[in-house]
């Protein structure tokens, strides 16, 4: 799934083809990725064609498929292991690290910490977090105030990978939770997230929630005073749609396999229903 993004490789290229074969008689033509985490029949990938007579949608429907099957090994790009993805020159503007699988769009928690424990271990300066998770600790952000420190663990209650993150937290910033999205993605959407707080660890800054919602929009951290611009690391729990928002921020987009229940190595997911034919990258 994190190769789909038609704002990236190799799917941008594909759905530009698709565009460019309509004409007069073509009316329509897409390359559909199939979702990966439904275990269904028709989850697969398609080409579709809408055309004036059954010629010209074969035509092009053989065009696109032919484009699909070169375009093939571009889809099983890299999944970064936490070490390596912190291992890096300093490359520019902002490096992002997607928290894929505990991306909440695909049923991620949105708590989990192992790449917070990390960031702190190698010492990351100039990174923001999130969205994390944890209504008890953003009610207790604001319980103590903007200036206070917290020493409540962060995160880490489903169960899945590291524990909480206990270190002392400074309170940056508050707030309700209502906004409205700005970016493409979520452009005019009214957000109510709960309760959120932006705090502050060792150098690391973390937006925390009190409901879940995967990191696709700028908002999520203006909202309490985060301006991802001004950030050389960004970690998005996030895997597609954060493309729309962020990535115009980025010299290097890395998809992490962090621990999390949205499996993005799909040869670890156990199929009983596609069709025949459907091939695992």
């Amino acid at each position: 799934m994190p190769w789909q993004s038609t704002l990236a490789e190799p799917a941008r290229s594909l759905m530009t083809n698709a565009q460019a074969l309509q004409n007069d008689t073509v009316l329509e033509a897409q390359f559909i990725p199939g979702f990966p985490l439904a275990d269904i029949y028709d989850s697969g990938p398609s080409v579709l064609v809408y055309a004036s007579n059954q010629e010209s949608a074969n035509q092009a429907a053989y065009r696109l498929h032919q484009g699909v099957m070169q375009a093939k090994p571009a889809f099983d790009d890299r999944l970064y292991s936490i070490g390596d993805a912190l291992a890096w020159p300093a490359p520019g503007r902002c490096v992002i690290l997607a928290d894929t699988q505990d991306n909440p769009g695909g049923g991620g928690s949105g708590d989990t910490t192992d790449l917070l424990h990390a960031l702190l271990r190698h010492k990351i300066r100039h990174a923001c977090a999130g969205i994390v998770c944890d209504p008890a600790f953003a009610a207790a952000a604001h319980a103590a105030g903007v200036g206070q420190t917290l020493t409540q663990g962060l995160g880490g209650h489903s169960g899945v990978g590291a524990p909480s993150l206990t270190t002392p937290f400074t309170v940056v910033a508050l707030g309700d939770g209502k906004f409205t999205g700005t970016g493409p993605f979520y452009l005019g959407c009214r957000m109510d997230l709960g309760p959120m707080a932006l705090v502050r660890a060792q150098g690391l800054d973390i937006v925390v929630s009190s409901r879940k919602q995967q990191a696709a929009d700028r908002a999520m951290f203006r909202h309490v005073s985060a301006e991802p611009a001004d950030y050389e690391v960004l970690v998005l729990k996030s895997t597609v749609h954060f493309r729309a928002d962020f990535a115009s921020l980025a010299d290097d987009i890395r998809m992490v396999e962090a621990p999390g229940v949205n499996t993005a190595d799909l040869h670890a997911l156990h199929y009983r229903h596609l069709r025949p034919g459907v091939e695992i990258l």
